[in-house]
């Protein structure tokens, strides 16, 4: 059977391809080792299930590591990230994180509003429209750069944070083959950011956790890789999410597009069940890691102390036995317990954040009667088979 490298170049552009092979390994090797990688993969959602809700047996960092890597190197700037942390130090995190999350989702209707109707108005005027780098990513961008309380005035800035984020991203994920000293550039953005936030806090996100860190916490260079990877993960999610559902909807499933536009008229509740359904077909990140800290083993697998393993969640979001008809995209589907926020201790508390923004999308696009693909070639996709997605996808409104 094929390695997650292997997988991805196979079949590269070919999403319902990949979704079927997953099918054929969830029955003949729901767990295996790969050669290449150094790791083991595993695909069954009830496995993914254990491996990310239990921290004792499945660590989110290797035991026994080599101390950290001198700060403001890249080792250094992304091994410090709090989502390598296990236990108390993170729950505290996540805790700091969570209230204001849900505070700032709440009051983001006028934003996203305000936001995705210029997007569009800019779509309109040139009869045409990149989904990814006219919408996804500007939308995406601006989202949190108003959560974490980062001046939005400056376009270019905004644009040169996105790469360097890529960046960042890319080291974070596994993906290497990318611009270091972008991670670089983004630490230096931040770290005079943090500094101004110290001294001049105001009603944002990043304020908000650089004072409770300031009492404990977390020390400022870990303050500034947090500040860092919350700007990544806040960008990736919406920027791979909207193309992929779309490009569905418009390419693979067009003769039932009609159908689901007159749905959502008639009942605006489908929005949020067609959100739901595009995070799991979407699955913007499609793995995570984690090391074995004793031997253990999942369906029928042994595996030694001391590994890491790769739970591929866009595996596990495609498994019949969680999804029945999982490789159909059902924009009423019920009891849609996806793993692309993740589960357990590490669950994403940037979610209510990403729903919120990602159905204010849908329903703008969707409404827009005339809004079809320009080309019907397969659209580029970014290096990192992570989380890297599709790069551009013209549309004509």
């Amino acid at each position: 059977m094929p390695g997650i490298s292997d997988l991805h170049h196979r079949f590269h552009g070919d999403a319902p391809g990949l979704r079927e092979m997953y099918r054929t390994m969830h029955a003949q090797c729901p767990v295996l080792y790969d050669q290449e990688a150094g790791c083991w993969l595993v695909l069954r959602c009830g496995d993914v299930g254990s491996l990310l809700t239990d921290p004792g047996t499945f660590a989110a960092s290797r035991s026994g590591a080599s101390p950290k890597s001198p700060p403001g190197s890249v080792a250094g700037i992304v091994g410090r990230q709090f989502l390598f942390l296990d236990g108390e130090p993170h729950l505290a995190v996540q805790e700091v994180l969570r209230k204001p999350l849900g505070r700032i989702a709440s009051q983001l209707g006028p934003f996203l509003r305000e936001t995705i109707s210029a997007l569009l108005e800019s779509g309109r005027r040139d009869g045409r429209m990149d989904l990814v780098g006219g919408f996804a990513a500007p939308l995406s961008r601006l989202l949190i750069a108003r959560v974490l309380g980062i001046p939005t005035h400056d376009a270019g800035l905004l644009e040169r944070l996105e790469r360097w984020s890529d960046a960042f991203a890319d080291v974070t994920s596994g993906h290497l083959q990318t611009d270091l000293g972008g991670v670089l550039a983004l630490y230096e953005y931040f770290q005079r950011l943090t500094q101004e936030k110290r001294r001049q806090p105001t009603d944002d996100l990043l304020s908000v956790y650089v004072a409770a860190c300031d009492q404990g916490l977390r020390d400022p260079e870990e303050v500034v890789s947090d500040a860092m990877m919350l700007f990544a993960a806040g960008r990736v999610t919406l920027r791979k999410l909207i193309p992929a559902v779309l490009w569905h909807l418009l390419y693979q499933d067009p003769e039932n597009l009609a159908a689901l536009r007159e749905e959502l008229r008639v009942r605006p509740a489908l929005l949020t069940t067609l959100t739901e359904e595009g995070l799991r077909w979407g699955t913007p990140t499609t793995r995570v890691a984690r090391w074995t800290t004793h031997e253990v083993l999942l369906s029928g697998q042994v595996i030694p102390a001391g590994e890491k393993v790769f739970a591929l969640l866009e595996a596990a979001n495609v498994d019949e036995h969680c999804f029945p008809a999982a490789t159909r995209f059902e924009p009423a589907r019920r009891l849609n317990r996806h793993y692309t926020f993740g589960a357990g201790p590490h669950i994403c508390t940037g979610a209510p954040i990403a729903r919120r923004a990602a159905q204010a999308a849908f329903a703008a696009l969707l409404a827009l009667p005339d809004l079809a693909l320009e080309s019907t070639e397969v659209p580029p996709l970014y290096a990192n088979d992570n989380i890297g997605g599709i790069r551009t996808c013209m549309v004509v409104l």
